[in-house]
């Protein structure tokens, strides 16, 4: 998924035929990682409503959410 990606950085993967920004983590052990969950500051931007959830929102080198339905996607990609 962060394929060419020689550093945390972010980056677009494909889910669903779409590009879909995401950051790309290569610095924790074992990975890379895909981070569909980030919360760097201590603002309150993840009281939202459930089809913000749904969709995802923000921006993946702050606070971000990939999404259920991404997430979703790419859990059932067949390879």
């Amino acid at each position: 998924f962060c394929y060419n990606v020689n550093k945390s950085q972010v980056t677009n993967i494909v889910i669903n035929g779409s590009a879909v920004p995401v950051y790309c983590d290569l610095d924790t052990p074992n990975g890379p990682w895909i981070t569909v969950l980030r919360h760097n500051t201590g603002s309150n931007t993840f009281n939202r409503q459930f089809q913000q959830y749904q969709n995802g929102f923000g921006s993946p080198s702050e606070n971000h959410f990939i999404g259920m339905m991404n997430m979703h996607a790419e859990d059932n990609r067949k390879f």
